[in-house]
């Protein structure tokens, strides 16, 4: 018969968001988006108005879960991989949402000139959670999940970089490396806000946190009560799932 050149085709998956309201396409293997993305979009008042940047923005969900509760924003997504913008920008057009969201290809270790710094009200990240872990095979997964300090440094200058005078960062992380994201702040950001995200009402610790700054500012920390994401049994609470499924 002859040599015959077999296409692999990628296996993806099509996963609803904000109780079905939002779909997205995603990889079946490597990095994936879940239940944080939708957290750190929810951190954003329901008042919130102007220029949103999603740093690191993958699959697109932080950005189009924002985009969809704040109706008066514009929202630009950036990641250095041109296979998950593709899946971005798939997923703008899925939602309807292309109009106020755009997703682009740069780097934040050389970024282009392609967004002005100081341009942006709001600029939220999910980084990579996991420091000097060992590589994962695949590269959309090893760039989404792990980071060394040279790497958050930059991450978070960019982030800070990119927000207006007096402008919003938010940042999700987990509780146990939260020390280390605070030493990369500086003092170029101030009004430092802390929302942990419990398991449940029980547990001791969290595993993440919401972390938000302001640029340019001097107001003083605050530490919230935060979120309790389970009821005994598992399910959400009824806070965690207005967040969750209802898009609050």
């Amino acid at each position: 018969m002859g040599n015959r050149i077999v296409k692999m085709i990628k296996p993806y998956t099509h996963d609803k968001f904000l109780g079905g309201k939002l779909i997205f396409k995603q990889c079946a293997d490597g990095f994936r988006s879940g239940s944080d993305g939708v957290l750190l979009a929810g951190s954003l008042p329901q008042d919130t108005k102007g220029r949103i940047l999603d740093v690191g923005c993958g699959t697109g969900v932080v950005g189009l879960c924002a985009a969809y509760r704040l109706p008066l924003t514009e929202v630009i997504g950036i990641d250095c991989l041109q296979e998950v913008i593709n899946l971005a920008q798939e997923n703008a057009k899925t939602n309807g949402l292309e109009n106020r969201v755009t997703f682009i290809v740069d780097n934040i270790l050389n970024p282009t000139k392609m967004l002005a710094p100081n341009s942006f009200e709001h600029v939220v990240s999910n980084p990579p959670y996991f420091k000097d872990s060992t590589p994962s095979p695949d590269v959309n997964r090893a760039i989404g999940r792990s980071y060394d300090d040279t790497t958050l440094q930059a991450w978070v200058d960019y982030c800070i970089k990119m927000a207006k005078p007096r402008g919003f960062i938010h940042f999700i992380f987990p509780t146990d490396g939260l020390q280390t994201l605070l030493d990369c702040l500086g003092a170029q950001v101030g009004g430092l806000n802390l929302y942990p995200l419990w398991p449940n009402a029980e547990a001791l610790t969290s595993k993440r946190i919401i972390v938000t700054v302001r640029r340019d500012v001097k107001s003083p920390t605050i530490l919230h009560k935060g979120l309790v994401l389970h009821e005994a049994d598992g399910r959400y609470t009824d806070e965690a799932s207005r967040i969750l499924w209802d898009g609050v």
